[in-house]
């Protein structure tokens, strides 16, 4: 689950720490880069997901191959689909390696695409925003196509949602 979805715990300033200690873990840094394919053929919640073995990345459908910002008088565009990448395979290789929930695996994660998007030139705040008219959480569009094999770890917390997810999951 990717950006767009926040965690009240998921805000603060050791996140820059946390992700360069995540990030020097041997096992951490194995599972990350695991994902052989990515599949765009399905809607999720909040942009992105991944499979339950962490071999493909998910990315909702309806999400185009470029985005753009307005910021500072100037349109910036972007391609988001590395960005979430990156979150999506962050994530699940540090709740597979370490065990961790998700809450804090997403807190990682989310440090880890923020530190990408600056490094690329963008703008953190306008980036995120960008996002904003693609994300559903199934209450302006339904999900009708999930993948089978999707994680549900990230939507445990939301029994309507995962009920939602499990119905459409084909």
């Amino acid at each position: 689950m990717s950006a767009g979805h926040r965690h009240p715990d998921c805000a603060g300033s050791h996140s820059s720490t946390l992700c360069t200690r995540l990030l020097k873990d041997p096992e951490v840094r194995r599972l990350l880069y695991r994902y052989q394919g990515v599949d765009d053929s399905y809607d999720l919640p909040y942009l992105a997901g991944y499979s339950t073995d962490g071999k493909t990345i998910y990315i909702d459908r309806h999400l185009p191959e470029e985005l753009e910002y307005h910021y500072d008088g100037k349109t910036r565009p972007f391609r988001p689909r590395s960005f979430l990448i990156d979150h999506e395979s962050f994530e699940k290789a540090v709740i597979d390696a370490l065990g961790w929930k998700y809450g804090h695996a997403h807190q990682g994660a989310t440090e880890y695409e923020r530190r990408n998007v600056m490094q690329a030139g963008l703008r953190w705040t306008p980036y995120q925003n960008a996002y904003k008219p693609y994300i559903k959480a199934d209450e302006h569009e339904k999900l009708k196509r999930v993948p089978k094999d999707l994680d549900l770890t990230p939507y445990l917390d939301d029994p309507v949602l995962l009920a939602r997810l499990r119905k459409a999951m084909h």
